[in-house]
């Protein structure tokens, strides 16, 4: 994929979505008088407390928690049991879907408002790109080894990661998937 050889980061990739997403939109035509085409149906915005939560597992890593490399994290990771099934947290459209850079698997699901959920760790992904999901349905499955069980969850807006765990519905200690 081309996005993925050109982008070094997870900034870099989503910049690029946003870019080639931008440059795929057709500039809207003015239909005739008469017609009555349907419109596209636009994507809808996650709201704080309304996303589905993608696994089940405890939270081993906070967002803003110190990674221990020198960075903060921008995202969450959770440890789920082998095999855990993760579901699409909200409505929308995967953009990107494969491995990338360190992050092995990775899933890129679009939301309206300029909203992205990101889900890495995966040993499946079962979501192909250009897919409408919606929330709960079952996007891919994690790994049977101990590195394997770690689901990293980003939700980014405008390309900046903002906290994913207030997102989620009853999201404080454990997630359901």
């Amino acid at each position: 994929n081309d996005l993925t050889k050109q982008a070094r980061s997870l900034r870099e990739l989503f910049a690029n979505l946003r870019s080639e997403s931008v440059r795929s939109v057709p500039k809207p035509r003015k239909p005739p008088a008469l017609t009555t085409t349907p419109r596209e149906k636009s994507l809808a915005v996650p709201g704080i407390g309304r996303m589905t939560q993608p696994a089940r597992g405890a939270i081993i890593e906070r967002f803003g928690q110190n990674t221990g490399s020198g960075s903060t994290a921008k995202g969450a990771t959770f440890k789920t049991r082998h095999r855990a099934q993760v579901v699409a947290p909200f409505d929308g459209v995967v953009v990107f879907s494969g491995p990338f850079k360190g992050y092995g698997q990775i899933l890129i699901i679009e939301h309206g408002d300029a909203y992205h959920t990101l889900l890495a760790g995966m040993r499946r992904v079962d979501a192909g790109l250009g897919q409408q999901l919606l929330a709960g349905e079952p996007v891919g499955i994690m790994g049977s080894l101990e590195a394997g069980t770690r689901l990293y969850v980003e939700v980014r807006r405008k390309g900046q990661p903002v906290n994913p765990l207030p997102w989620f519905t009853a999201a404080r200690n454990k997630v359901r998937g």
